[in-house]
């Protein structure tokens, strides 16, 4: 009846019985199961290490399920997203020849290909946040908000921008965003084009807020991403942490 129960859980059994220095031991081999979560008297019990922890926050159980690859935003349909009426069109072209697609290839074969639509028909929130002309408006955290302060605090804002469109039109509007507020200068070299020297290293700042992109978490709701420019220094931010897999102690100094 037991090994029955269990197997209703996909879970493995292993030997019935062994003996052990003249006892019996019964062996039960508990695999990982496929249909998680398991609850057992209505609470949510996960392993760590040597011990079990009840899950008792709705940050805990989010980070569950989508370590468990039971909900991630972007797998998640994006139901008022019409293809191909709310693709931006112009960097879809741009994506394809990025990508070296050919032009015999259809859309809609692209994005089959890419995997950003659903069963139903469709598109999945990566595909609307990735190719959509406008996804802040089935998507409302899906801006990034530019502000300049006068001096090293918060107390006097002098530029306020917000920058939507698809996530690579976002990256590119916020970083000629802080192109034209931060210092550069120009080397030239005798037979070479000129080269552009940041306040702040480009690559630092592209690497900053590509990061911020990747690892938004958009169940944060009226959260942003911010890009912020002090006087003394640049702070960019997104909603989101580390899951609860990861402690800021796996992560050394």
């Amino acid at each position: 009846m037991v090994r029955d129960y269990l197997k209703g859980f996909g879970i493995g059994i292993g030997p019935a019985k062994v003996d052990v220095e003249g006892k019996t031991v019964w062996v039960i081999e508990v695999n990982t199961g496929s249909q998680k979560p398991y609850v057992l008297s209505g609470a949510i019990y996960v392993r760590q290490g040597p011990n079990t922890q009840k899950l008792t926050t709705v940050e805990q159980m989010r980070d569950f399920f989508q370590q468990s690859d039971r909900i991630y935003f972007v797998e998640a349909p994006c139901t008022e997203f019409s293809i191909p009426s709310a693709i931006d069109q112009d960097w879809f072209e741009e994506f394809r020849d990025l990508s070296g697609l050919s032009k015999t290839v259809s859309q809609e074969q692209v994005i089959n290909n890419l995997k950003l639509i659903l069963p139903d028909g469709n598109m999945k929130n990566g595909g609307a946040l990735f190719f959509g002309f406008v996804p802040e408006s089935f998507i409302a955290t899906a801006v990034i908000r530019c502000v300049a302060f006068d001096g090293i605090n918060k107390t006097q804002i002098i530029d306020d921008k917000i920058y939507g469109g698809s996530l690579m039109r976002q990256y590119e509007q916020a970083m000629q965003w802080l192109k034209g507020k931060l210092d550069i200068r120009y080397e030239i070299g005798a037979g070479e084009p000129r080269k552009e020297i940041w306040e702040i290293p480009e690559t630092a700042l592209k690497e900053c807020l590509i990061n911020s992109i990747s690892y938004r978490d958009y169940y944060d709701k009226g959260v942003k991403i911010t890009v912020e420019l002090f006087k003394d220094r640049v702070e960019i931010s997104n909603p989101g942490g580390l899951t609860s897999a990861i402690s800021l102690a796996d992560l050394g100094t």
